[in-house]
């Protein structure tokens, strides 16, 4: 019964990848909101308490990459909404300088 458990699980842990692929190749995060991932990340930390507690190994592998990857798509979006467009205003103030 433990496969099952790790293709379920596997099959969750990379649900995140096509979006993680869509925001680097777009370059924009903007569909995605913080509240969404940071119940993800919440929801999936729960269980992962669960799962270490009760030594539950196919669960606690697969969230932890849930997890990560979740985590990868929150600093995507932070740094493609945010941090690239404060970048993106101070490469145009100091062209329109020049």
């Amino acid at each position: 019964m433990d496969s099952f458990a790790y293709v379920g699980g596997g099959i969750l842990s990379i649900q995140m990848i096509p979006q993680i692929h869509k925001i680097v190749t777009s370059k924009s995060a903007q569909d995605l909101s913080f509240s969404f991932m940071g119940m993800n990340v919440l929801g999936l930390m729960f269980m992962l308490i669960y799962a270490i507690n009760n030594s539950d190994r196919p669960l606690y592998i697969t969230i932890s990459l849930s997890i990560f990857n979740t985590c990868v798509s929150i600093f995507l979006k932070y740094y493609y909404d945010y941090y690239r467009i404060k970048d993106d205003d101070i490469k145009s103030t100091e062209i329109s300088a020049i």
